[in-house]
């Protein structure tokens, strides 16, 4: 061996797993900022596909989006409302997403997803297809019937009945979206509200909480103008299956968004069985197709098919047996177009619709449950005066 060929292989042995290591290293590197750069490029909607192959089944779908790093960082010159990752909504959140929506903003997609996750969470953490509200001597409920968009008329409810979770407690009995020129701003914020007030915002689900109804009837073109963006509208089916079909207050009045069943024997503990979440919809199942799509009869008894197309008429004679079955007062239900806003429609059946409508004389309006001194709660109708 000569002096070159020996150096040669003292530098060799002395040095190449260095060099070995150094080369490893900055292929890494380079590897690592060529994948960033490549996932910043594939579009939001295949990071969310990729996010929900890998996801637990059982988990949140929230979990598939990352709202820190899926959207730009919001304009400088953003004055809207502002929810930063990992804070919860507060008051000032509230009043800035009213002030913001009532001028036509549209929330940016970082803060709408922030909203959404808390909501999902608010609801799996107590999942139920019936749940029971007990109000305190000093506390009223004021049920709201279908809302259908019309923020405005949302606003002057709460301007009218009073402020939501501060002042007062409510009961959104499903049909939020759809046909309304202002679904996004409506549900929004009544999320939001949940969200801060749990034990004072009651949701119940709707026959237009659902996927049919929403491509048919304007909340998808809604969605789609505002965002372009098919997994939001996927992931608020999500949420609207977490949504309880049902609401029964101190064990007197229950409260639905349709009706009853027609199962025979039908009760409280049929409903309590109800399946609830992984976007399930009312034609999955034949007592959620009722409970959100039946109608009382005004005028009849026993019951009979659904004009409609889902659900079922039901006779007073129905409402009575069903009453006397669960030991209750009555029935609350909306889903129907009533020019009065409240109204019996047959003995122990009431409906409330809070969706004025001026070209059809419809008031809307808004019906107060008050405790009392016995077990029976005292109903209260209040109408609007004026139609928009």
């Amino acid at each position: 061996m000569n002096l070159v060929t020996g150096l040669a292989s003292s530098l060799q042995g002395k040095y190449l797993p260095d060099c070995r290591k150094t080369l490893a290293a900055v292929q890494d590197k380079f590897c690592a900022e060529r994948c960033k750069k490549s996932l910043e490029t594939i579009t939001f909607q295949n990071k969310v596909a990729l996010r929900r192959s890998l996801k637990n089944e059982d988990g949140p779908l929230g979990d598939c989006v990352n709202t820190s790093i899926d959207f730009k960082d919001l304009q400088t010159d953003y004055s809207g409302p502002r929810l930063p990752e990992n804070k919860k909504i507060d008051d000032q959140f509230i009043q800035d997403l009213r002030n913001f929506y009532s001028y036509g903003g549209i929330l940016p997609p970082q803060v709408l997803y922030r909203v959404l996750q808390q909501t999902e969470h608010c609801l799996r953490s107590t999942p139920t297809s019936l749940v029971e509200v007990d109000l305190d001597e000093d506390t009223s409920l004021h049920v709201c019937g279908d809302i259908h968009g019309q923020f405005k008329d949302l606003l002057n409810i709460f301007f009218l009945k009073g402020e939501p979770g501060k002042e007062s407690s409510y009961l959104f009995n499903g049909d939020i979206v759809d046909r309304g020129p202002a679904s996004i701003p409506c549900i929004v914020l009544i999320f939001a509200l949940k969200c801060l007030y749990p034990y004072k915002i009651f949701i119940n689900r709707g026959n237009h909480e659902a996927t049919g109804m929403n491509l048919k009837d304007g909340f998808y073109a809604e969605v789609m103008e505002a965002y372009n963006d098919t997994f939001l509208f996927t992931y608020l089916q999500e949420i609207f299956s977490w949504l309880p079909s049902s609401t029964l207050v101190k064990k007197k009045i229950l409260i639905v968004h349709g009706g009853l069943s027609s199962v025979k024997d039908f009760n409280l503990d049929d409903i309590r069985k109800l399946p609830i979440g992984r976007s399930i919809q009312p034609e999955d199942n034949d007592i959620l197709c009722d409970i959100l799509w039946s109608d009382p009869m005004v005028i009849g008894k026993g019951l009979e098919e659904n004009r409609r197309g889902g659900g079922t008429m039901f006779g007073s004679d129905v409402t009575a047996k069903f009453l006397n079955r669960n030991n209750l007062q009555c029935l609350i239900r909306s889903h129907t177009e009533i020019l009065e806003g409240c109204i019996c429609i047959h003995a122990g059946c009431y409906t409330v619709f809070s969706a004025p409508n001026k070209s059809k004389n419809v008031l809307g309006g808004v019906l107060t449950l008050h405790p009392t001194d016995s077990d029976q709660l005292r109903l209260e109708g209040f109408v609007f005066q004026q139609t928009n």
